[in-house]
């Protein structure tokens, strides 16, 4: 009886957490990596993979191969968000990556991380 309650006790928890993970027309968010489960460094653009194909659907723009958010080298930001960004995977916090809606690559704008 007691591990059942356990086992019953950490699955929502568990569930709890993932609840909190979605994407709606202008973002992704979630603790840590729900918000993005991927982030792909290349030239020029830094590509921030959505949680789900199911969830970047809800995304008011258009991912780069369906998948991707790109955040822009050249953002005036650029290197204050890639720090937040690995700082709320890093640290299990949550986290919202905010795009411009309509945007033909699913730019990033800002991100924020609750403390």
């Amino acid at each position: 009886m007691r591990r059942a309650f356990l086992t019953a006790s950490i699955l929502v928890m568990l569930s709890v957490q993932s609840a909190n993970a979605a994407c709606n027309a202008a973002s992704c968010f979630g603790i840590g990596e729900e918000a993005t489960k991927s982030v792909y460094p290349t030239q020029g653009k830094t590509y921030l993979e959505v949680p789900s194909t199911a969830e970047g659907a809800s995304l008011n723009c258009t991912l780069v191969s369906g998948l991707y958010m790109t955040l822009d080298r050249n953002h005036d930001n650029y290197e204050a968000i890639i720090a937040t960004i690995v700082t709320a995977i890093a640290s299990d916090r949550h986290l919202q990556v905010r795009i411009a809606e309509g945007s033909s690559n699913g730019s990033v704008v800002y991100v924020r991380m609750e403390l």
